[in-house]
């Protein structure tokens, strides 16, 4: 019997957050890890929000120029539908920029938390070493592909928008497939990284079982789209990871 079709697949997915919050309350030493990856969080987000206020100021700036002296009321309305546009299109930059950049400045905090609390479990598992340099330059190459997959989800999604009745279902169900698989891609990186997985290969774990994995992603999904939560929530959701992680190698032990 293969964990697929176990039905404790969606208990090991409900129960992950939960237990790695437990685990960061029991096992102190997670703490110091968990502060240092929050405080990198915060430095992103000041950073992002310095960026964000500068962009929109020359935003600003540009549509005053251009539409000060038109009173029209066509034009005005085109202000207004530019201006929702480039908030919705910056609001999207913010929250993609601050998932990458905070994998990128976190991956080795993230990669030694993460290869400590299964090694403990399981200690015939050796994860390779390797240097802060290393650890920054594959988050930034995996980021680099990620990325790339988030904003050809962006760009299908405006397309279904113009396709009446039909469209906006379609955009919604993209767009929560979108979530579940850009957030197993977040916060299992540290695991597949340490296990050396192609990116082809961390997309094939997740997708081929969308009932183990789907719970726990959209939970994941959910709290690093929210700005200020997520500065907090995303290192609790790598630990969690690792707690899904030991789950699902203990129910394989079990099934054999």
């Amino acid at each position: 019997m293969s964990i697929k079709s176990n039905p404790n697949q969606i208990k090991i997915s409900l129960l992950a957050y939960p237990k790695g919050v437990a685990y960061i309350l029991k096992n102190k030493w997670v703490i110091k890890y968990i502060a240092l990856a929050v405080f990198l969080n915060i430095l992103t987000f000041i950073a992002l929000i310095a960026f964000s206020f500068w962009i929109s100021s020359s935003f600003s700036d540009f549509i005053l120029s251009v539409f000060t002296d038109n009173q029209n009321g066509l034009l005005s309305g085109l202000q207004f539908l530019l201006s929702l546009i480039f908030w919705g299109v910056l609001v999207f930059i913010f929250i993609q920029l601050f998932a990458a950049i905070s994998s990128i400045v976190n991956a080795p905090v993230y990669s030694i938390l993460t290869s400590k609390v299964i090694e403990k479990e399981f200690p015939e598992i050796d994860f390779p070493k390797s240097s802060i340099f290393t650890e920054i330059w594959l988050a930034l190459l995996f980021e680099i592909k990620k990325l790339s997959i988030s904003f050809g989800f962006l760009i299908f999604s405006l397309i279904l928008n113009l396709i009446p009745l039909i469209g906006p279902i379609v955009f919604l169900i993209l767009n929560l497939f979108q979530l579940f698989l850009i957030s197993g891609l977040d916060v299992f990186e540290p695991y597949h990284s340490l296990s050396k997985f192609t990116f082809r290969r961390r997309i094939g774990e997740i997708i081929s079982r969308p009932l183990l994995y789907s719970p726990f992603l959209l939970i994941c999904g959910f709290i690093a789209a929210v700005p200020i939560v997520n500065i907090f929530l995303i290192p609790i959701s790598i630990v969690a990871a690792t707690q899904f992680v030991k789950a699902k190698k203990r129910q394989i032990e079990i099934l054999g």
